[in-house]
């Protein structure tokens, strides 16, 4: 709805720079397209899919690249020339600050009970795999991003076990959260 009201005055005009459109895109578009996915739920494959669907082709509208012709660009391209991350990776570094954020609250605050619950007692899970919860996806959101920065300079090689220490510190952990983006 929001792009699709800015389409034809900003998006495709020639008037608007790249740079401003880009920056209209992330505050306008994906700021209420991604309002609490992070902190809320956990997206199935076929939701990821579709909202990475969405932000290629809005960003291609942006850059009026068209899809299936031969001077179309392919979408790392398409990334690197907007400097944007795939909503993926959007999505892991807010659950990861959202992680961080719920770390530091108290013990006895209902959020951080709830997230870090281990079970409801008296209550059998049903036979199968269970779905991801949070707290899954967003554990494993940081073992990912300790493999990442042991790939770089800079090596936390037990980031899967301290996390909730580095956490604790909101510099520390917004600049490990930072670093892993790079």
């Amino acid at each position: 709805m929001v792009f699709g009201k800015l389409k034809r005055p900003v998006f495709m005009s020639y008037k608007v720079s790249l740079r401003v459109k880009i920056n209209i895109y992330s505050a306008m578009v994906l700021s209420i397209l991604l309002y609490g996915a992070a902190e809320s739920w956990v997206l199935s494959k076929s939701q990821l899919s579709r909202l990475e669907t969405a932000h290629n082709g809005w960003l291609r509208c942006i850059t009026r690249d068209t899809v299936g012709t031969p001077d179309s660009i392919s979408t790392k391209d398409l990334m690197a020339k907007t400097h944007q991350l795939p909503i993926s990776s959007i999505l892991k570094e807010r659950r990861l600050r959202w992680l961080g954020h719920v770390t530091r609250r108290p013990n006895n605050c209902m959020v951080k009970q709830l997230v870090f619950a281990t079970g409801i007692p008296g209550y059998a899970q049903p036979i199968g795999r269970p779905h991801g919860t949070w707290k899954y996806y967003a554990i494993k959101d940081v073992k990912e991003m300790g493999t990442k920065l042991c790939q770089k300079s800079s090596c936390y090689n037990n980031l899967e076990w301290d996390w909730p220490i580095l956490a604790n510190s909101r510099s520390m952990w917004a600049t490990i959260v930072a670093e892993a983006r790079l």
